[in-house]
């Protein structure tokens, strides 16, 4: 998050300080790059964390108590009104970002050839 709110606020301060460049596209296209890194590791850690879980529920089949297969149940098995998992909503933060770099790319790149800016 930090990374793409200094790459957003770095584009305005080069287009204001040094105008329409064809170069200031490079900012955006980096963005892309980030929030696409960053979607990726959101969607790692959800398999990962998916993974996890089915290790867990096999191994407290031979447990006397199995509290993470109750927790699942009291949950509604992903039942969106009992439970919405945080990486459902944590995806759309870089996907927003994605958005709006690729409109800030077509701005830089639209300004830039505009005559009258």
């Amino acid at each position: 998050m930090a990374i793409n709110s200094s790459l957003v606020a770095v584009f305005g301060v080069v287009l204001s300080s040094f105008g329409h460049h064809r170069w200031n596209v490079a900012i955006p296209l980096t963005g892309i790059l980030v929030s696409f890194v960053w979607l990726r590791l959101v969607k790692s850690y959800k398999d990962l964390n998916t993974t996890k879980f089915v290790v867990i529920h096999e191994l407290e089949s031979y447990l006397p108590a199995a509290l993470f297969r109750y927790e699942w149940k009291v949950c509604g098995h992903g039942d969106p009104k009992k439970y919405r998992p945080v990486t459902h909503t944590e995806q759309w933060i870089p996907m927003a970002f994605m958005v709006l770099y690729l409109v800030l790319a077509l701005y830089a790149l639209l300004a830039q050839a505009d005559p009258f800016t």
